[in-house]
């Protein structure tokens, strides 16, 4: 969608892509249309410029020309179609008509108006666009598209560019001015507007949401697509500086209403940054959807997506291009767009007895100039159809002088002599001046009226040469010209004011200079022609004050609108108003007799004004609201009835108020009229021209007085407005002020909330320290209680409380452990449940039946309880707990998870599953009992420390050994035995150290927050490396109920040791986490962004490609473009100079034939006695004659026989015949062939542009630039094609002479034949003359002649 409205088209930028899944083809949507197919490949009929035609006054015409315009306009489209070609031009979309007012005399483009009244240009206007889309009920011509809207009359270049130009315009103009015409434009139907460059009071027009939304949309209910002028969008940024970015713009035109970018030359252009802009929702998808709406239903109507037979207009041809209908009508238009200024003492028209046998001179830049003819934006028409001033006087009986003193309009050197010459006995002097396109045009305003250069020197010089006789001064031009010296001058009879008339010029003003056919001048002035610079307001002021005929200033001007004299006279009577008195919103109409008082037929145009008395606002003093173009024959008369006038297209917004007059302005009017009519008294009354008398000084000061309220009512609401604005700006600065006081505010608040966030984590952070001191100093306590008892004591102490409490359990009984381990094995999370189940006053027995009973513990067993709670002693006995509970738990079948908080005293191992799930993934590392991560070996000394300990705990064990024993043998009161260790003991049955073991590293406390998990159970046969405690023999076995010998305490410089290197093995695996996270962070960053690097350079190498791609293929369409019109310029030369040759060996071939047309009354009678035998010729018996007789004999009987019997030689296009038995073969025997028909003089089944169609040599190239079809480019009306697609290389010499003028010596020595007849038929260079005479006729009849 987004491609559908960016590729408007124009230098490059289209066409609009087509849609390969929906079967949609290209389009492109530039197209020229204003007065013929303007700017397309290939001829078209040029109609006189948009100016002219509204000098015409006729609706009617207007149309007819538009519809022809559309005819050519759809035939080349659908030739363009099947050749594939969508470059510029090729569309039905016409950019087409300019709506504008000629509001100065001076703007470049005044040439494609409809002149300076809003009623004339809406009227006609809506006729062009009726005429170009047809009246077909279903399906458009040619769709029409009215520019350029709004507010757009200049300037173009001076004084400043209309790129940045800031039209500034007040509501009543602009509702009453500007915008009347393009109502009536979408009231007829028109599918498209186009936005103009400047901007309508500080908005660009491309951009204006109130002009393209507002008024267009919703005031008008326009339902068609607007297209920007050519680069008028990106100028909202470049030019007008609206924007700040080209998305921006995108944003502000397509929400404005702009549907259709048609840029300058740009391939990414602005619209190609919507989807960005969808995407960052600025513009939503439903406003797209309803921009691109539009446009495809304009193709849709044009028939696009219909099958061609529904379509009735996809049947017009390349036959209806530059058709006799259409020629005639462009003559005709030219005809009745001229208008007649000057006419003293009846000079025209020119009667052409008086000029037979005397001499015309025709002078002047424009006499015999074809290009200046035109104007802007012309069709390009076949140059046999265009006719000069010259040209059409050269076909009068009388001797036509040219001078053109000047070689371009500009007239920047002149040559005076050669004038002179050319003017110096002339009976009549026709003078040719004017503008053109090289003064007036598009980017080109004038600087002032007077004629360019020395036109008006050329002028007086003609003047002075002419001594009296007629001199006529023909004008063409566009804006309005300062000839008041040839209007107040006597010796220059006649003025004709011929616009633009196109390719008819000559012929049109050669009728009307002599009245030819009934061509009476009735054109009439659409614009008002200034007396003086001294008349002319400023371009860039956009007030109506003093500008066209509706405000014009109290001085009259040289030539008002309206204004055109005619070879007869017209009279206006009996006017009728009914009612007299028009009511508000009621129907008004008026009747009045028309009469053709003159010796010829003519035509007038009928003007309907009206003039406001007081009006209740300020109103236009004169404004046209009713014209008629009426027909009539001399002394005829008719009555005219005006029921529809056009003041409604002025009100809008305003209703006028008060007492008015209308009045019928005849055309020749310029000071009070004779024939002005009154409808109170049906009599000559009041002045009728839009410029009063000098005597109507009340009116004027009346005016000029409402001009001066006017003025300071504007002025007051200006300051009104500035002290409005003031206020505004006022209210705004303290807004900001307020704004930016509350964002300080906020800020404020902010940073102290931040504040107030560091105080409570530096708050928290101390006390955590804090904690962390009161840690330490409690586990430096624990570690110098610890280090006053020996581990017998420690483990003696343990099971006092957590094992054997209670000797008549079920438990105890059945002889299982019941886990007795330390509560140092529970993780940190579980301290909160252990100071609620463990307390100083009691303690949940863990092994009793019931876990409800309490029992109360001593003293003594409550400060036991306080340093099993502390973290200190959890990390003291964490490694060793940990393999005395996994070997408890498989020797006693009692399975624990070694991640679980069950590795404690206070969870029953029985109320675990028979086996873990944690123990089945540890089953294969069961042999490695050693799963945390291993340190760095220990220094020497500290391992020589360790294996003192172990001999010292091997001591332990051996005297706890002996201490079994002596209990078996004596029994303690309360049952309980009591463990004193002795020095004595045995080391072997000592239990093992609570120690580190030598092979395995410490493990960190769960309790101090290590992230890893704890150790996994460690069998006493699962790793060599780990030693086992000594067993004991049978004899020295516990009894029942005895807990085993706790193992040996360690030093303090031993747990210190361990707690330090167990912290620094913490922050060394942080560490190491931390820095692997960052490093994993950093590659991710690294290779996105590499990824992000190589996509920008993949998709920078693709548009660099791209680029490049479109360069080449613009530089091969170029040279393309080049190389055709190359081709077409030496075609069109070779023909012609085929042309001449041919009609030189046409002479000298009539010339040869007269001489060889001698009668033979015996040959021709033996010819005639010739039988046919088997479509061969029957030799009579008897034949006799001379040698060279016989042998031309045989050539015509030879030349008789069909051309299928004859046998092929190596010439592709020679035919041999077979020789008679005796004679050899005859030279001339080779080119006889059938006599065919000629077309056009040449043979269609033989020559094809001269040339025979079988001998295409390599000078026969194809035309590139006809693309592969085989028709036509441009067919005339002849049934067989103008122009084929091949080039003729150089005149070849011709394979039908050359063995005739070879052997022509034999023949005259063989048959005595008469040389000279040879010699002078023997050309000796002969070329393509076939085609001409005939290639087997002419030499059949020569033969025959012989």
């Amino acid at each position: 969608m987004v491609l559908q409205m960016a590729r408007g088209g124009a230098r490059g930028n289209g066409p609009a892509p087509g849609i390969e899944r929906l079967g949609i083809q290209p389009y492109n949507w530039n197209t020229e249309c204003l007065r013929g197919d303007g700017e397309a490949p290939g001829w078209a009929t040029a109609f006189p410029q948009a100016l002219g035609l509204a000098a015409s006054f006729s609706p009617e015409l207007i149309y007819r020309v538009a519809n022809a315009t559309a005819t050519e306009v759809r035939a080349k489209h659908t030739h363009f179609m099947a050749m594939g070609k969508y470059s510029d031009h090729t569309g039905l979309s016409c950019f087409s008509p300019v709506l504008n007012i000629m509001r100065h005399p001076l703007w470049g483009r005044n040439q494609e108006t409809y002149g300076e009244d809003p009623f004339l240009s809406a009227e006609l206007g809506a006729s062009f666009v009726q005429g170009l889309q047809g009246p077909h009920p279903r399906y458009v011509k040619a769709s029409a598209g009215c520019k350029h809207f709004s507010v757009h009359g200049g300037p173009e270049n001076l004084p400043v560019s209309r790129y940045s130009f800031d039209a500034k315009v007040g509501e009543l103009d602009w509702r009453t001015t500007f915008l009347p015409q393009f109502e009536a434009c979408v009231r007829a139907g028109s599918y498209s507007f186009m936005c103009s460059y400047n901007r309508i009071n500080g908005v660009p027009a491309c951009a204006h949401e109130q002009l393209l939304m507002g008024i267009l949309r919703e005031e008008w209910g326009f339902q068609g697509y607007v297209v920007s002028d050519e680069g008028a969008v990106e100028l909202i940024l470049l030019g007008h500086h609206y924007t700040h970015s080209f998305l921006e713009t995108a944003v502000a035109a397509v929400n404005a209403g702009l549907n259709l970018e048609l840029s300058y030359g740009l391939r990414k252009n602005i619209f190609t940054l919507i989807p960005e802009a969808v995407a960052q929702g600025n513009i939503t998808m439903e406003t797209v959807k309803a921009r691109v709406r539009p446009l495809f239903y304009t193709r849709l109507r044009l028939g696009e997506f219909d099958p061609p037979e529904m379509n009735p207009y996809r049947a017009l041809g390349m036959d209806t291009v530059q058709s006799p209908a259409h020629q005639a009508l462009a003559l005709e238009a030219a005809i009745k767009t001229l208008v007649l200024l000057k006419n003293a003492e009846d000079t025209l028209p020119l009667r052409a007895q008086d000029l037979a046998g005397g001499r015309i001179a025709v002078v002047g830049p424009f006499a015999d100039s074809p290009h200046v003819l035109f104007g802007d934006y012309a069709p390009v028409p076949d140059p046999r159809y265009i006719v000069t001033p010259r040209r059409g006087l050269e076909a009068l009986p009388a001797n036509v002088s040219f001078a053109a003193g000047c070689r371009e309009p500009r007239c920047l050197h002149y040559v005076p002599a050669e004038v002179k010459a050319a003017v110096r006995g002339a009976n009549v002097v026709i003078v040719c001046l004017g503008t053109g396109i090289d003064v007036e045009s598009e980017t080109k305003d004038r600087r002032d009226l007077a004629l360019p250069g020395h036109q008006l020197q050329l002028l007086q010089d003609a003047v002075a040469e002419a001594a009296g006789r007629p001199v006529i001064l023909l004008l063409f031009n566009a804006g309005p010209l300062d000839v008041s010296w040839a209007q107040t001058h006597p010796s220059v009879h006649a003025i004709l004011a011929c616009f633009f008339p196109a390719q008819a010029a000559g012929t049109a003003v050669t009728k009307v200079l002599l009245g030819q056919d009934g061509a009476n001048p009735a054109g009439r002035l659409p614009a008002t022609w200034p007396a003086g610079m001294h008349q002319v307001p400023a371009m860039e002021n956009y007030t109506m004050v003093g500008r066209t005929y509706r405000y014009y200033g109290p001085e009259p001007p040289l030539y008002p609108f309206g204004y055109g004299l005619s070879y007869t006279s017209f009279h206006y009577r009996d006017l009728v108003l009914d009612p007299p008195t028009l009511p508000v919103c009621a129907n008004l109409s008026i009747s009045v007799v028309l009469e053709n008082r003159g010796p010829r037929d003519g035509e007038e145009v009928v003007q309907l004004y009206l003039r406001w008395g007081r009006p209740s606002v300020p109103a236009p003093r004169w404004q046209l609201v009713g014209f008629r173009r009426v027909p009539l024959g001399a002394g005829q008369a008719d009555k005219l009835l005006f029921e529809e006038f056009g003041v409604e297209h002025f009100q809008y917004r305003f209703l006028f108020q008060g007492s008015g007059n209308l009045w019928l302005q005849p055309a020749e009017a310029r000071t009070p009229a004779r024939d002005v009519v009154c409808p109170e008294s049906n009599q000559p009354c009041a002045p009728a021209s839009p410029h009063p008398a000098q005597s109507d000084q009340t009116y004027v000061q009346k005016a000029q007085a409402r001009h001066r309220q006017a003025k300071e009512r504007r002025e007051e609401r200006a300051k009104y407005l500035a002290a409005k604005r003031v206020l505004w700006l006022e209210k705004e600065e303290k807004a900001k002020v307020l704004r930016e006081k509350q964002l300080e505010d906020r800020r404020k608040r902010l940073e102290e909330q931040r504040l107030k966030a560091e105080q409570r984590r530096a708050v928290l952070e101390e006390r955590q320290r804090q904690k962390l001191e009161k840690n330490k100093e409690r586990y430096e306590a624990a570690i110098q209680r610890s280090a006053k008892k020996t581990w017998a004591e420690i483990r003696q102490q343990r099971w006092s409380w957590a094992g054997a409490l209670h000797h008549g359990s079920p438990a105890h009984k059945d002889g299982a452990s019941r886990c007795s381990v330390s509560a140092v094995n529970l993780p940190k999370h579980v301290d909160s449940i252990i100071n609620k189940r463990l307390s100083k006053s009691s303690a949940t027995l863990w092994n009793s039946p019931s876990r409800n009973r309490s029992l109360q513990l001593s003293p003594w067993e409550s400060s036991i309880v306080d340093r099993l709670m502390t973290p200190t002693l959890s990390f003291l006995a964490r490694s060793r707990s940990a393999v005395t509970l996994a070997g408890n738990g498989k020797e006693q079948g009692v399975p624990v998870c070694p991640r679980s908080t069950s590795a404690s005293p206070l969870s029953p191992c029985n109320n675990h599953r028979v086996q873990h799930r944690c123990w089945e993934r540890r089953k294969g590392t069961a042999g490695s009992p050693d799963v945390t991560p291993r340190r760095r070996a220990e220094p020497l000394p500290k391992r020589k420390e360790k294996k003192d300990k172990e001999r010292e705990n091997a001591k332990e064990r051996s005297a706890l050994s002996r201490e079994r024993g002596l209990k078996k043998r004596q029994s303690l009161p309360g049952g309980q035995p009591k463990l004193l260790p002795t020095a004595e003991s045995s080391p072997k049955n000592r239990p093992s150290s609570p120690a580190t073991p030598k092979a395995r590293p410490a493990s960190p406390s769960p309790a101090l927050g290590s992230p890893h998990r704890p150790p996994l159970p460690r069998s006493t046969h699962a790793s060599p490396k780990t030693p086992r405690a000594t067993e004991e023999p049978p004899g020295a076995a516990a009894p029942s109920g005895a807990p085993s010998p706790p193992p040996a305490p360690a030093t303090p410089r031993e747990a210190e040791e361990q707690a330090r290197r167990a912290a620094e093995e913490r922050a060394r695996r942080a560490a190491e986490a931390h820095r692997q996270d960052e490093e994993r962070r950093r590659q991710d960053e690294e290779r996105q962004q590499q990824e992000e690097r190589e996509a920008q350079e993949r998709a920078q190498a693709e548009q660099e490609e791209m680029q490049r791609l479109q360069k080449q293929r613009e530089e091969a369409e170029a040279r393309a473009r080049e190389e055709a019109e190359r081709q077409r310029l030496e075609r069109e030369k070779h023909f012609q100079r085929e042309e001449q040759e041919r009609l030189e060996r046409k002479k000298r071939l009539e010339e040869i034939m007269k001489r060889t047309r001698k009668s033979d009354t015996a040959d021709t009678k033996k010819t005639e006695d010739k039988k046919m035998v088997n479509g061969k010729e029957a030799r009579q018996e008897g034949d006799t004659g001379s040698g060279c007789e016989k042998r031309l004999g045989l050539l015509a009987k030879e030349e008789e026989l069909p051309e299928k019997e004859m046998p092929s030689t190596e010439s592709p296009d020679v035919r041999q015949g077979t020789a008679p038995e005796g004679l050899p073969p005859s030279p001339l025997a080779k080119t006889t062939a059938a006599p065919v028909a000629l077309v056009n003089g040449v043979q269609p089944s033989k020559h094809e542009n001269g040339i025979h169609a079988k001998a295409a040599g390599p000078g026969v190239v194809e035309l590139a630039h006809h693309g592969s079809t085989g028709d036509p480019l441009i067919p005339f009306g002849d049934t067989e094609p103008f122009l084929k697609k091949a080039v003729v290389s150089p005149p070849q010499v011709t394979e039908v002479l050359s063995p005739f003028l070879k052997n022509r010596i034999d023949l005259q020595s063989e048959g005595g034949c008469k040389k000279e007849l040879f010699l002078d038929f023997g050309i000796e260079e002969a070329t393509k003359v076939t085609g001409y005479c005939g290639r087997t006729q002419g030499i059949s009849q020569f033969s025959n002649k012989v």
